[in-house]
């Protein structure tokens, strides 16, 4: 599960309390910004409903099944990731009705700060520059080119991810 803009502004809460409050489903909290590996069974929209009575906020959220994730992980591993850039992962919170052909780069040419690379499922992966450098955030350029909202993680919490499953 991925919450999207957690912990940013007002949006602030506790994900190991929502964790251990969720404990009869087996929920893993991975770090501040939302993601959470629920090992117990409960449908999508249960699952919703008991992270949103946690939270006292509303909180956009992408779920997806360990096989989802697993594909993308692996998608994801083939990526090449220039020196000077870190691989990513987003997930697409609705299904969009059309999307780019990849791979993409904003902006293009030299200069580019974020590169989507390949698409596997809800899943866009790609690589970026440093934002402070160049501009550019991954999850504008995802929203923007497949307009839905995205979530966007770096690519460790997505191997850990994996680990977990």
């Amino acid at each position: 599960m991925f919450l999207r803009g957690a912990n940013l502004g007002k949006r602030r809460f506790k994900p190991a309390a929502v964790a251990k409050a969720l404990c009869d489903l087996d929920v893993v909290n991975l770090g501040a910004a939302g993601t959470f590996v629920v090992h117990g069974k409960a449908t999508q929209a249960a699952l919703r409903r008991r992270i949103q009575a946690e939270i006292h906020f509303d909180a956009p959220m992408s779920i997806c099944t360990a096989a989802v994730l697993r594909a993308a992980v692996k998608a994801g591993s083939k990526v090449d990731e220039p020196t000077d850039a870190r691989r990513f992962a987003a997930i697409l919170e609705a299904k969009p009705s059309s999307g780019p052909s990849l791979p993409l780069e904003e902006p293009s040419g030299k200069a580019w700060g974020v590169r989507l690379v390949a698409r596997s499922g809800p899943f866009v992966i790609g690589v970026r520059r440093r934002v402070d450098a160049t501009g550019v955030y991954p999850s504008k350029v995802i929203e923007d080119a497949f307009g839905v909202p995205a979530s966007t993680r770096d690519w460790p919490p997505m191997e850990k991810i994996e680990a977990l499953l």
